[in-house]
């Protein structure tokens, strides 16, 4: 799949880096629309805590809408959002293709527009873009981290944790969302080249939470009960796949993503091998600080796919993470 172009944003564990915004010259404040994908899990809430904390810096005004995991709701969301004729939209994916659909009269109506958290469309030259001059309709830019590198991550962990090889099975989250695509991209590229043999028996649907991931860990257990090592596309799917194995008496390992509270006490109580350490508050300041940038400058960003310093978390730095939990 073609990629964009994009800029890192150098973080710490304990700090991030962030360019300070410019100063917006004319005396209007501005007022930008926010829809989130789903607020009920718990990381999009602190991309929410993010948001809020940078609009008070920049002293902006924002209108936030909750999609609610709901395809329709994120439509009639966007619509309610232009109502109020914003100064720009940030926007988080709630499946691509259905959110690139909604966005469209928001496209067809020059409001500049910055996404978020999950990805919309494929982000490539493929979707509309604004012209560089002056703010307009169109993915102008997309705000997270690198999926494709976490991915890439996990598959490293995978085989710090398996040497020998094995069958592995991955808990994928709700259907539609493009982290089941791009967490698994390079994951598979990586184990692929491995001196040891890989092998995917299973990938079931957890749906980002850990009673679904409990479920579907025992479900391909059932199926599979060699299974080695179990890849949860999140945090929660990965505490909840590994109930489903103590009770199931294997002696599988799991990897999550995304560095969550419970992920991390996970890791340092030894019933998660590893994890990816996310920072979500910082997606969500640095997604509105584009979106502001974009339209103080009236030029649309240079780079359209701007990440951050994500990192491998196990037991020999969990130390240096215990405290970095953001959800």
């Amino acid at each position: 799949m073609k990629t964009t172009a994009h800029v890192l944003i150098a973080a710490a564990a304990s700090a991030v880096v962030i360019h300070v915004a410019p100063a917006f010259a004319d005396t209007k404040k501005l007022t930008f629309g926010v829809d989130y994908n789903v607020l009920a899990v718990p990381f999009v809430t602190a991309v929410q805590r993010g948001v809020r904390e940078e609009a008070a810096q920049l002293g902006v005004n924002i209108v936030e809408r909750d999609a609610g995991g709901n395809t329709t709701k994120q439509a009639s969301d966007i619509q309610d959002l232009m109502t109020s004729n914003p100064d720009g939209l940030l926007i988080a994916g709630n499946g691509e293709a259905n959110t690139l659909g909604a966005l469209r009269p928001a496209i067809a109506a020059n409001i500049p527009i910055v996404g978020f958290i999950s990805k919309i469309g494929t982000q490539t030259e493929a979707v509309p873009q604004p012209p560089p001059n002056p703010p307009a309709g169109g993915i102008a830019a997309f705000v997270a981290q690198n999926e494709e590198y976490a991915g890439k991550l996990a598959a490293e962990m995978v085989i710090d944790a398996v040497p020998e090889g094995g069958k592995i099975a991955v808990s994928l989250g709700s259907p539609g969302y493009s982290e089941n695509t791009t967490r698994l991209v390079e994951f598979d590229k990586v184990l692929a080249a491995a001196k040891a043999k890989y092998t995917k028996v299973a990938e079931q649907p957890g749906n980002w939470t850990p009673e679904g991931g409990q479920s579907a860990c025992q479900n391909m257990l059932a199926a599979n009960p060699d299974i080695k090592l179990f890849y949860a596309l999140n945090d929660d799917m990965g505490v909840g796949c590994s109930k489903a194995i103590a009770q199931a008496g294997s002696s599988a390992k799991v990897i999550g993503v995304g560095g969550s509270k419970g992920g991390l006490q996970a890791v340092k109580k030894g019933t998660l091998f590893g994890t990816i350490w996310y920072s979500p508050e910082t997606i969500g300041r640095v997604g509105l600080q584009v979106l502001y940038n974009y339209v103080a400058d009236h030029k649309a960003p240079t780079d359209r796919y701007v990440t951050y310093q994500i990192s491998k978390v196990t037991k020999d730095n969990i130390d240096q993470f215990i405290d970095k939990g953001e959800w």
